[in-house]
């Protein structure tokens, strides 16, 4: 862990954004960097301030019929806060599970945003309550949705002379419930395998608006609806470099990060051992299938025989179109090769 040459307490946020320009980063709770920096993932920067003193960047307060959180505002706080237990029931169960409680009570929900981490629990719920960031800089104040803050792993849109000071909630519509879920293998001080929130809103007894979002999935989705068109593109580049494929179900009104396709007689197993180079990493192209019958296959009528040689790739937002050629180029190949040899079953 490398030594930061200069480290600075800023108590407003004027002093902040001077020590910002001067080229040092804000660390609050510093549960990411610190961490980060201890385990050789990135050295410390040189010039560090702290902003765990502006008294500005606290509190959790009501701003119209919503919410706005200030950026210091800790995963503890969040997740105790009756309203938000109450009406942003999501971001208070990811809250609840964020890392151990030490983290929690020292933790913040502008550092866990600003990390960028695609695995971070907080991030699924405020995209699916429509949560807005606010970002200060040396020429003023700009809000912007959530899911246009993050521009890849690690990554936002936030000049490094920006601070962000707070994050507003609007109010739920009436009859609005929403929720958080992660797979994982400990209970605590765990990286999400996946996490999924949703937001449903139900009025007469029938669904009447639904937001979902998956964070750390290989899919890499945000704010689902946002990356439509992209993903449309990719799974129609996807189906044209797959022949002899035949799509699983109806290619009307389905989502297109993705694609479920079947090839007469194909071994699974054997195409996932011989395609070992396609990386399942978040936001590649990926295969998968494990020569099970899957409930969805068995949804849409698809016969065991058929749904046996099935494969199912997934698409994201920070999907290339190269990666998906590539791939299906390759899947395409193997497949046509196990026909070639013999290898794949014959009806």
């Amino acid at each position: 862990m490398s030594a930061t040459a200069q480290f600075v307490t800023a108590t407003t946020v004027e002093e902040a954004l001077a020590a910002l320009a001067a080229g040092a980063r804000p660390v609050a709770g510093g549960t990411d960097l610190v961490v980060g920096a201890r385990q050789g993932k990135a050295p410390l920067p040189d010039a560090l301030v702290a902003i765990h003193r502006i008294d500005a960047l606290r509190g959790i307060s009501a701003a119209g019929a919503g919410l706005r959180l200030g950026a210091l505002a800790t995963h503890e706080e969040l997740e105790s806060h009756p309203v938000v237990r109450e009406r942003f029931t999501g971001l208070a169960d990811a809250s609840a599970i964020v890392g151990s409680r030490a983290t929690r009570a020292n933790g913040t929900i502008g550092g866990n945003v600003m990390n960028a981490s695609p695995a971070m629990d907080t991030g699924a719920p405020l995209i699916c309550l429509d949560a807005s960031v606010v970002l200060q800089g040396p020429g003023g104040n700009r809000s912007l949705p959530i899911e246009e803050l993050f521009t890849g792993p690690g990554q936002t849109v936030a000049s490094p002379d920006e601070l962000l000071i707070a994050i507003d909630l609007p109010a739920p519509a009436v009859g609005t419930g929403s929720a958080y879920v992660r797979l994982e293998y400990r209970r605590q001080m765990e990286i999400a395998i996946v996490g999924a929130a949703a937001a449903v809103t139900v009025e007469g007894g029938k669904v009447t608006a639904a937001h979902p979002d998956l964070m750390n999935d290989p899919a890499a989705l945000v704010k689902m609806t946002k990356d439509e068109a992209h993903l449309r593109a990719l799974w129609q580049a996807a189906r044209a470099a797959l022949p002899g494929f035949t799509l699983n179900g109806s290619a009307d009104n389905r989502w297109p990060g993705n694609l479920n396709a079947w090839r007469n007689g194909l071994d699974v197993a054997r195409l996932m051992s011989d395609l070992r180079t396609i990386a399942f990493s978040a936001g590649s192209a990926c295969a998968s299938g494990s020569g099970k019958p899957s409930h969805v296959l068995r949804a849409i009528g698809l016969e065991e025989k058929k749904a046996r040689s099935s494969i199912r790739l997934g698409f994201g937002r920070y999907t290339r179109m190269s990666e998906v050629v590539e791939a299906c180029t390759q899947i395409a190949a193997a497949a046509a090769a196990q026909q070639e040899f013999g290898v794949a079953g014959h009806d």
